[in-house]
């Protein structure tokens, strides 16, 4: 899903995304990879499915990560199921409004 989820950003006039980016720790070893991801920007997307749900210790440990990488600066756009069934256009809209957003132009929340 994460291929159909990259294939409607950039259908949409997104510049494709870099998959599977790893974050790094201070040594050089990746400690997180993200599904999609902006760097240059700290804008990434993650697609959740169904197993993402619960596992709490699973959930447990997402929260965390999530935090750690918000923590550093990154914006996490989370996509799911219901998201594709509905053409993506929130999620499209989020990471167009981010990704502007974090290159200091104008930008209008829709």
């Amino acid at each position: 899903m994460e291929s159909v989820t990259r294939f409607h950003l950039v259908r949409a006039g997104l510049p494709e995304p870099l998959i599977n980016y790893a974050i790094l720790d201070e040594t050089g070893w990746p400690v997180y990879f993200l599904d999609m991801a902006y760097p240059q920007k700290k804008v990434a997307v993650e697609y959740d499915g169904a197993i993402h749900v619960g596992d709490t210790r699973r959930m447990a440990g997402y929260a965390r990560r999530r935090r750690r990488l918000e923590d550093d600066g990154w914006r996490i756009i989370t996509a799911t199921a219901s998201d594709l069934a509905d053409g993506m256009a929130g999620i499209i809209a989020s990471v167009r409004y981010e990704l502007a957003a974090r290159s200091d132009q104008s930008v209008t929340q829709i």
